[in-house]
């Protein structure tokens, strides 16, 4: 299995990348991926530092992750940091998934109200959308015990049903084009 972790060096990021340390066997793969993101805004004729300075801060990102990743892993190799350009953090991280083959993307996000408005306004809704695989979404500090495990079966991207279910406390698995309901 090959596990894609988008990271920003944020504290989510931290989680999402120790959860998939903690779930690799010596078989899978895992593919940490740093954003550089180039706005469309920008002018063609920009200097290349912008972008050189876009791609150091990637770099520091993807070295705060091969330490994390060490600190958390129980594998000897397996792991990949790779740096994905695009005008969009969201197109980023589909970029990658689809590029590096990706069996399962793995994101975190907060919990309670904050997270629910993310889920259901935030980037999070068109990367479960648009994602080449299955996008597991972890909660950050949730309080229940059970979590929800969307299906979506249709190629309409509708939402099949909502099924209580008893994988690990604050873990969610949202399929591929699933839509917020």
């Amino acid at each position: 299995m090959h596990l894609f972790v988008p990271f920003d060096d944020s504290e989510l990021a931290r989680i999402a990348l120790a959860d998939a340390c903690r779930t690799l066997t010596p078989l899978d793969h895992l593919t940490v991926m740093a954003a550089i993101i180039v706005p469309a805004s920008l002018e063609m004729g920009v200097s290349a530092g912008e972008i050189w300075k876009q791609t150091c801060r990637a770099e520091i990102r993807l070295t705060h992750a091969r330490e994390c990743a060490e600190h958390d892993a129980h594998f000897g190799g397996g792991l990949r940091c790779v740096r994905v350009q695009a005008r969009t953090a969201v197109g980023a991280i589909i970029a990658g998934a689809m590029h590096y083959e990706a069996d399962i993307i793995v994101l975190a996000r907060h919990a309670g109200v904050r997270g629910c408005l993310a889920s259901c306004f935030g980037p999070l809704p068109t990367i479960v959308r648009r994602a080449p695989c299955t996008v597991r979404v972890l909660y950050g500090g949730a309080s229940s015990d059970h979590c929800g495990v969307v299906d979506a079966t249709g190629n309409d991207g509708r939402v099949s049903g909502i099924n209580q279910c008893a994988v690990p406390r604050g873990t969610a698995v949202w399929r591929n084009h699933c839509a917020c309901q």
